[in-house]
């Protein structure tokens, strides 16, 4: 799995929609952290 490697120039199109799911799951991440 090659997740934080550079994407290919035809995916640069879903570049933001990956660091927005990217930005998303740290959020719930920290978010459960604080809940615990």
């Amino acid at each position: 799995m090659r997740i934080f490697s550079v994407p290919p120039t035809e995916e640069t199109l879903s570049e933001p929609n990956f660091y927005d799911t990217i930005s998303k799951i740290r959020l719930r991440q920290q978010l459960e952290m604080y809940s615990i």
